[in-house]
C-alpha cells in the first residue's frame, strides 16, 4: 500500500462522516442526486477498506530507518535539484536541466533502488557542473553532504517499503477499488458545485475533506478528446505524456482519465483512430485535478 493509497483510504473515512453528519444531510435535501452519489460513495469507500484488509501487508523486512532516511534524501535532493534547474535555465541549458527533477514525491515514492539511482545521478550530474551553477545556488560541500546521505541510505539494511504478501489479484483489486472512491468523491464535488456561492462552507468542507492530506507532486489530469470540426466526443483515444509510463484511453464520452501524474511540462500525445496524432506541450500544477480539451482533426 503506497502513501497515497494510506492518504485516500483516511480522506474516505473523513468525508463519510460529513456524508452523515446534520450539516450534509441539511444541505442536500431533497438533491437526489447528490444523495445517490454519496451512497454510492460510501459503499465504495467500505469497499475499498475491505479490499485492503484483504491485500493485507507484511511489514517483514521494513525498516522505518530506511524510511526516514528516504524522506530526508528526497527532500534534500529535491530542493537542491530545484536550486540547479533555475541556474541551468538561466543559462539556457534546458537538456541539462530536465535531467534533473525537484519533485521530492519523484524519490520518496520509488523503489528504495530506484530513489537512490536517481539522486545519484542528480548528484553526479549537479557535481560535474558545479562550476557552472555557482556556490549562489548550490555548493560543493552540499553535495558532499548530499552523496553522504545517499551513501548512509544504500547502507541500511532492510527496506522502506511494506511488502504485499497475497495474491497481485487482491492487490490489483484494492487499486481499482481505491481508484473508484476518487472518482465518486470528484462526481459528488461536481454534483455540489451548484452550492459554492449559495452555502459555500458546505462545499469547502466536502471539497476539503475528499482531498488526500499529503505533500505530494503528482495530480490527476482528465482530458476530453473531441473531433475539432464537429464537437463530437472521440472514443480509444491514447494519451501519453513525457513525463510518465502511465497512459489513459477515452470512453465513448471523449472522457479520460490518468492519476498521478508528475507536475510540470511535459508533452502530452493522442493518437487515435482515423485522426491526425496531436503532440503540444501542457502545464499540470500539483495538487489539483487537472482538466483539459484537445481537439482532433479527421484524416
Amino acid at each position: 500500500m503506497t502513501i497515497p493509497d494510506k492518504a485516500q483510504l483516511a480522506a474516505n473515512e473523513g468525508l463519510k462522516k460529513y456524508i452523515a453528519s446534520d450539516e450534509f444531510i441539511a444541505v442536500t435535501t431533497g438533491n437526489t442526486a447528490v444523495i445517490a452519489k454519496s451512497v454510492i460513495f460510501t459503499t465504495n469507500s467500505d469497499k475499498a477498506v475491505a479490499s485492503a484488509a484483504a491485500a493485507y501487508i507484511s511489514n517483514a523486512g521494513f525498516s522505518q530507518e530506511k524510511l526516514d532516511a528516504k524522506d530526508t534524501l528526497a527532500f534534500t535532493v529535491s530542493y537542491m535539484a530545484g536550486n540547479a534547474q533555475v541556474k541551468l535555465d538561466e543559462l539556457n541549458l534546458q537538456s541539462l536541466s530536465m535531467q534533473l527533477h525537484d519533485s521530492e514525491s519523484y524519490y520518496l515514492h520509488a523503489a528504495d533502488a530506484e530513489c537512490a539511482s536517481s539522486a545519484q545521478a542528480a548528484c553526479t550530474l549537479m557535481t560535474s557542473k558545479q562550476t557552472i551553477i555557482t556556490d549562489q545556488y548550490v555548493t560543493l560541500a552540499e553535495l558532499t553532504a548530499l552523496q553522504t546521505l545517499i551513501t548512509s541510505f544504500l547502507s541500511i539494511q532492510g527496506t522502506s517499503e511494506e511488502m504485499h504478501t497475497v495474491s497481485p489479484q487482491l492487490t490489483k483489486q484494492f487499486k481499482d477499488d481505491i481508484k473508484l472512491t476518487k472518482k465518486n468523491a470528484k462526481d459528488l464535488i461536481k454534483l455540489s458545485k451548484r452550492y459554492k456561492k449559495s452555502n459555500s462552507g458546505y462545499y469547502n468542507s466536502l471539497v476539503e475533506l475528499a482531498k488526500p492530506k499529503i505533500a505530494v507532486h503528482h495530480t490527476d489530469v482528465e482530458i476530453f478528446v473531441y473531433n475539432e470540426a464537429t464537437g463530437e466526443a472521440i472514443n480509444l483515444a491514447v494519451a501519453t505524456f513525457s513525463n510518465s509510463k502511465k497512459t489513459g484511453t477515452s470512453t465513448s464520452d471523449g472522457m479520460l482519465e490518468v492519476d498521478e501524474i508528475r507536475a510540470g511540462n511535459p508533452m502530452l500525445s493522442i493518437k487515435a483512430p482515423e485522426y491526425n496524432n496531436y503532440l503540444g506541450m501542457i502545464h499540470i500544477v500539483s495538487g489539483i485535478t487537472n482538466s483539459f480539451r484537445i481537439g482532433l482533426t479527421h484524416k
